[in-house]
């Protein structure tokens, strides 16, 4: 798709979105993570993503 921007703080991205995108289309939540687990061969590791995600969820700080 495209390169991430390290610099880009994640509250100008909604912003950002309001004057591209349609309402419905608007992002409501999200996880915000510091990095993405990978495998040797440099794929995305899911089943860590799920994890942390099921781990976030029960905490209370996540909607799935």
């Amino acid at each position: 798709m495209g390169l991430a921007n390290p610099g880009v703080k994640a509250e100008v991205i909604p912003e950002w979105m309001k004057g591209k995108v349609a309402k419905h289309k608007w992002l409501t939540g999200g996880v915000v993570f510091s990095e993405v687990p990978k495998s040797a061969a440099g794929k995305i590791q899911r089943k860590i993503l799920r994890e942390w995600a099921k781990r976030n969820s029960q905490q209370g700080k996540l909607k799935l």
